[in-house]
């Protein structure tokens, strides 16, 4: 935080921690499997800039080490069931 504010890096990241939740309900329906590749692809690299975005707020203090770790790995595991899917 800056004067009370989060820094700009942290606020831009912010709205992206939907996306790998979102990206990962449209691949499922998709019988097509390059779409559903497609799509889990997306919510892999959606799921490393949150988990970047997490690691970057707990290293300037906007959020708990103790939070980041279990957010961590939630990630580590939403990545081991998104590389199942994209078979």
């Amino acid at each position: 935080m800056v004067d009370g504010r989060p820094r700009p890096v942290v606020r831009e990241n912010g709205p992206s921690t939907n996306r790998p939740r979102r990206i990962l309900c449209e691949g499922l329906p998709n019988d097509s499997v390059a779409l559903r590749r497609k799509y889990f692809v997306q919510s892999n690299n959606s799921l490393h800039e949150t988990a970047g975005a997490i690691d970057l707020a707990a290293a300037i203090g906007a959020v708990a080490e103790e939070q980041a770790r279990a957010i961590q790995a939630l990630a580590v595991r939403l990545k081991q069931m998104l590389k199942v899917l994209r078979k």
